[in-house]
């Protein structure tokens, strides 16, 4: 009897072992992670709101596919995933491919310096090379950086011409190579050499070179009366208001930011690409490897394989290497990324020029969960009033310029970056905080007895992302 008792035990122990095991498995099966993704993206886009087409695949397999928010908020439209977004600065991969085609074909050479193509372009007495222009090591200024400009030619549909004359005698920023510093002048010199090597412009190289064999059907370069079948309507916000996006002609981001696209055919771009089928696999390794500069580092990082290459971005996400780039302009935010080693691709396009949470952010934390690692939010505690109300103030970000405003609401904490919207700081500790269904974190140094000296802000363990530390002002 003793016996029978203790097997029965038994059979219920294992039972029960092997439902937890089942219901561990179902959670990381790709339905689980599909949910887990779902309920992240949902909570960020609000149904009511602007939103994004996300789309996951890995290993051929696709996670998700979906789309959030509001297509057009006027009409009362929702978000599908197959809707046209611009894609701003991904453009430039398109670029980058198309001049590693002319390369390949013999037509022009990375070291060749930009005279050779644009005689007139004046170079103040610098060797300014194709690869420069590619990897933002120019040191010509960028034209979106300068008000005056933007505020003259952003609603002409400039000529070529135009648009390089509107910028080619400003100063430099720094010797070649010796710097890098994101540039959309350097790419709207590169669509200009495009034209000039191909006899094509750069819209009818880019549709009949790359569109048109990839099959990519809805993807264009930018109009405003074309009609565009399944186009999403852009938004901003201020003051924590919806309102439709600035106008700009789309003759302005040109080479730079100009195409439109969807998920779908993003895929379409990317798996081809990582197929051989645009340019070589020599090719997409320079284009994929961050450019070394003058003084040994490489563009766009100090951390050994980050960086930039040929309008790809090179990081580290957990431990693995990400492969991306991100996109914004008027009404829209984009994120594409690769990770190689799992054959995962996660596109993330909005609608919103300033979301609550940038998209590069959410594509992070949709490929930890892709890859059955997600990022765990800290736990949130309870602080007094009065403590929270120390940490308010401005404090000017260091070698960065720029201001951050940490504010006090109804019993909530908030950090305002300059030009951007305010944010909820929630308390992981007296000093610790985080923001909800985002990697970003803040964390207060507090002298003894006294207020609060400084803020360091970064990302969470295993993101990417860069960290700055603002000084109280007094």
């Amino acid at each position: 009897m003793k016996e029978a008792k203790t097997l029965y035990r038994l059979v219920i122990l294992i039972s029960v072992y092997v439902v937890m095991g089942f219901s561990a498995c179902a959670g990381d099966s790709v339905e689980g992670r599909a949910g887990a993704m779902d309920r992240l993206l949902a909570d960020i886009y609000p149904a009511e709101g602007p939103g994004a087409a996300v789309l996951v695949v890995k290993e051929g397999q696709t996670i998700l596919r979906k789309a959030y928010g509001m297509g057009n908020i006027e009409l009362n439209i929702a978000l599908r995933p197959d809707m046209v977004f611009r894609i701003g600065s991904i453009s430039k991969q398109f670029t980058s491919a198309a001049i590693m085609k002319l390369v390949e074909a013999g037509k022009i050479k990375l070291s060749d310096p930009i005279t050779d193509y644009l005689p007139d372009y004046p170079v103040h007495g610098h060797h300014i090379t194709i690869e420069n222009l590619l990897t933002h090591t120019s040191g010509i200024q960028s034209y979106t950086n300068v008000a005056e400009t933007m505020k003259t030619i952003a609603n002409e549909d400039v000529t070529v011409q135009e648009l390089i004359d509107s910028f080619k005698n400003d100063p430099m920023n720094f010797a070649p190579s010796t710097t890098f510093l994101y540039n959309n002048s350097g790419y709207v010199l590169l669509g200009a050499i495009i034209e000039k090597l191909s006899g094509k412009s750069y819209e009818e190289y880019i549709q009949t070179e790359i569109f048109t064999p990839l099959h990519m059907t809805q993807s264009y370069y930018g109009s405003l009366t074309k009609i565009i079948p399944g186009r999403a309507s852009g938004y901003t916000e201020k003051d924590s208001t919806v309102k439709n996006a600035e106008y700009i002609s789309m003759r302005v981001p040109y080479a730079a930011g100009s195409l439109l696209s969807t998920v779908d055919d993003l895929q379409k771009w990317n798996k081809a690409l990582y197929a051989g089928k645009v340019v070589s696999k020599e090719s997409l390794r320079k284009m994929t490897t961050p450019y070394v500069l003058s003084n040994g580092k490489n563009a766009g990082s100090d951390k050994k394989g980050q960086g930039y290459g040929y309008a790809l971005s090179m990081a580290d996400l957990k431990g693995h290497r990400v492969v991306g780039h991100t996109g914004g302009i008027n009404g829209f935010v984009t994120r594409l990324q690769r990770i190689e080693d799992e054959d995962l691709l996660v596109i993330v396009l909005t609608n919103s020029l300033i979301g609550a949470v940038n998209p590069a952010t959410v594509a992070h934390q949709l490929s930890a969960i892709a890859m059955g690692n997600p990022f765990v939010p800290p736990s949130e505690v309870k602080i007094n009033r009065s403590l929270l109300k120390k940490y308010i103030g401005d404090y000017a970000i260091e070698n960065k310029g720029g201001m951050v405003t940490i504010s006090y609401d109804e019993g909530n904490l908030y950090s305002q970056r300059t030009g951007r919207n305010r944010v909820l700081l929630h308390p992981s500790s007296k000093t610790d905080f985080f923001v909800r269904n985002d990697l970003a974190r803040a964390s207060f140094m507090v002298e003894k007895n006294a207020r609060p000296s400084q803020v360091k802000f970064y990302n969470a363990e295993g993101a990417p992302g860069a960290e700055f530390t603002a000084i109280r002002k007094q």
